[in-house]
């Protein structure tokens, strides 16, 4: 496959999502017009913040999780991979406990649930 058309699957792709997670959201077009916007802005928009907030909370649980564990507790990287039952943790070689890289931006989404909760509660 070329790389043109390699880049217009992706493009094709980005919006598909884009406009299903819009809809998804409650973002529900009526005329051609809002479809369009939908297509061009609205869907791609929620798709990459949906991406960012996954990755801050993924990067979140990679600094935060060992540091509240002792080391006990550390999500998924590079190196050795282990195998997930579906609950998402996993005993390493090594003894310690492995958390997939999808439980481990959940666990950082809760996280920073909590920072900013705690953050509101004491700002109130």
């Amino acid at each position: 496959m070329s790389r043109t058309i390699s880049i217009i699957l992706l493009a094709v792709w980005i919006l598909a999502v884009g406009f299903v997670v819009a809809l998804a959201e409650g973002v529900v077009p009526k005329t051609l017009k809002q479809v369009l916007l939908v297509l061009l802005v609205a869907g791609p928009i929620l798709a990459f913040g949906e991406a960012i907030l996954q990755l801050v909370s993924y990067g979140v649980a990679w600094v935060v999780l060992p540091i509240l564990t002792l080391g006990w507790l550390r999500v998924e990287g590079k190196g050795p991979t282990v195998s997930f039952p579906w609950y998402g943790i996993a005993r390493a070689k090594d003894g310690k406990f492995v958390v997939s890289a999808e439980a481990g931006a959940m666990i950082g989404l809760l996280i920073i649930a909590v920072v900013v909760a705690a953050i509101v509660v004491y700002a109130v």
